[in-house]
């Protein structure tokens, strides 16, 4: 009777780690960070997927999902704009050069 009431302890266990990993890895797939640029994802062969956040330059692990956060940047936020600066109209590119940015001066 024993053997039984420990075997059931141990099954209620098992159930209820197995359940909360599962809720976690549900948790982590929804995060915050997989759509911010600052993120740097790895995928194991398993589908596992070990997020770290690198905003601030440093290296840091993301150890729960993330629902808010004051440095997200969007991945899907349009390309930085090139600032040319003073250059001459010629070195330009069609795309970079917009006529109401660009000033000529003649000497």
């Amino acid at each position: 009777m024993l053997e039984i009431l420990i075997l059931g302890i141990i099954v209620g266990l098992l159930v209820k780690l197995v359940g909360r990993r599962a809720a976690k890895s549900a948790a982590m797939a929804n995060a915050l960070c997989h759509g911010c640029v600052h993120v740097h994802k790895v995928r194991g062969f398993s589908g596992e997927v070990l997020l770290s956040c690198n905003f601030g330059s440093e290296l840091r692990p993301i150890k729960f999902a993330v629902r808010e956060c004051t440095g997200f940047c969007s991945n899907h936020a349009p390309a930085p704009v090139r600032v040319a600066g003073f250059v001459r109209v010629e070195e330009l590119s069609r795309e970079e050069a917009f006529p109401a940015t660009v000033i000529r001066i003649n000497r």
